[in-house]
């Protein structure tokens, strides 16, 4: 009867951190509203600095976690307060949902004028019905909402994406997992 206690307790313990995190995101999205200079970052430090959090985590689900980056690849112009939340929430995102075992690959690449980013999960994936209103603001998935969040992760994603000018898609098979995939531009090979 006490390990029962003590796993609800824990459940209760998540959905609540889940849903303060979500509330430190509101303020961070209205934080975001605020115009910010842009500046020129080699792309192994901003994924370094930006997956630094995630690693232990990674290490403890046993989950693998790859960063593929070819080392010619050029410096990128962002907004280095805003940006790095995205690889930030599809990576954490990513290793919510992939079970022990499994693996979540990020991987970016210049194309042109555009930076390509892609992270890949073998996690759950997401139901066919969701994928329209993914980027919407409060969409409730019905795993997700055991977790406690509001809906706000994917949203500011977009939003951060549109602010440079870029693009997201999804791509998603229950049960094999998740591919999201953005561009954003970058013309002259670092300035924006």
């Amino acid at each position: 009867r006490r390990t029962r206690l003590f796993e609800t307790a824990r459940e209760d313990w998540l959905r609540l951190s889940a849903l303060i995190n979500e509330l430190v995101d509101v303020s961070r999205l209205e934080a975001m509203a605020l115009p910010r200079p842009k500046e020129t970052i080699e792309v192994s430090t901003l994924l370094r600095e930006s997956l630094s959090p995630l690693v232990k985590q990674a290490e403890e689900k046993q989950i693998t976690l790859t960063i593929d980056i070819p080392p010619e690849l050029p410096p990128i112009t962002i907004d280095s307060f805003r940006f790095p939340w995205v690889i930030t929430n599809l990576v954490g995102n990513a290793l919510r949902h992939t079970e022990k075992g499994g693996g979540v690959n990020v991987k970016v690449r210049k194309r042109g004028s555009r930076f390509y980013f892609e992270c890949t999960d073998t996690g759950s994936g997401i139901d066919p019905h969701y994928l329209p209103h993914i980027f919407d603001r409060y969409t409730q998935f019905s795993e997700r909402g055991k977790r406690g969040t509001i809906g706000l992760g994917l949203a500011i994603v977009k939003d951060i994406i549109d602010h440079h000018n870029g693009d997201i898609q999804v791509e998603s098979h229950l049960g094999k997992g998740t591919k999201f995939i953005f561009w954003i531009p970058n013309p002259g090979g670092g300035t924006l």
